[in-house]
């Protein structure tokens, strides 16, 4: 389908297209087909070495910005846990939709659990990307699984239906959820008094998408040179009882909303 589109705009003569591209594997060479062809090409959410016909890329590096989530996890599990105590954890992902993101978001997650020597088993790993399939699948695994300590969820739709279905299982309190970016439903459910969502790293996904465009703009006015390099955008990590972090997030949400 991304070939398609991008094909059309190819056949319809568009000057350019920013896009966050799906696969680093296989969309390079449609885009690059496409830069041949004379359309300018601007990517945001991956990284430029794949796309080096690129004019421009904004991005969050996805190993970095869940790292950050990964360490708020540390510190809840050295305030919750005693020292040593293996941590059962379960993953709810989007390895077969996106892979490549997938993975460094999950990899990025247990990293700082490595590296403050946290003990942990994973014991589910699912796919679920919407927040009705993680209600579904994250119910399952606690069925399955009802000892599980933790779970992180690696996207937006998976952490809100993991955090619905961990309340619907009758289990707030006792299992708490991680996961990744941040939007109205993740700020209720930090400021919610049931204890389930614990901590996400929110995306500047706005100023992706408006920076990546504003350089594409730029580039075919002749007003902007590329660099050939990554600009990244810092995750902003939100957790639970940071009311002065959570609010200042929830301002930019409605400030980009007008």
């Amino acid at each position: 389908k991304e070939s398609e589109i991008i094909n059309t705009y190819v056949s319809q003569g568009i000057a350019g297209i920013a896009i966050s591209p799906l696969n680093s594997d296989t969309s390079p060479a449609t885009l690059k087909d496409a830069s041949d062809a004379g359309m300018v090409v601007a990517v945001c959410n991956t990284h430029i070495d794949s796309f080096p016909f690129a004019v421009a890329n904004y991005s969050a590096d996805n190993f970095t910005f869940c790292n950050q989530t990964g360490k708020a996890a540390v510190d809840f599990i050295k305030k919750q846990y005693p020292a040593g105590q293996k941590i059962r954890i379960a993953l709810v992902q989007f390895k077969t939709q996106i892979p490549e993101q997938s993975a460094d978001r999950v990899n990025g997650f247990l990293k700082a659990l490595d590296e403050a020597s946290i003990p942990y088993e994973i014991v589910s790993d699912q796919d679920a990307w919407l927040q009705d399939m993680a209600v579904a699948k994250a119910g399952d695994m606690l069925s399955a699984n009802p000892n599980i300590d933790i779970i992180y969820a690696a996207n937006d739709g998976g952490t809100v239906g993991t955090v619905m279905a961990v309340k619907n299982a009758g289990l707030a309190g006792k299992i708490a959820v991680f996961g990744i970016d941040g939007g109205e439903q993740q700020i209720a459910m930090l400021r919610s008094d049931d204890n389930i969502l614990q901590a996400v790293t929110a995306q500047d996904a706005y100023g992706m998408g408006y920076q990546t465009m504003e350089m594409l703009i730029k580039y075919i006015k002749g007003e902007y040179t590329p660099t050939g390099e990554n600009t990244n955008l810092p995750g902003t990590l939100l957790k639970r009882g940071d009311t002065a972090a959570i609010d200042a997030y929830e301002k930019l949400l409605n400030d980009t909303k007008s």
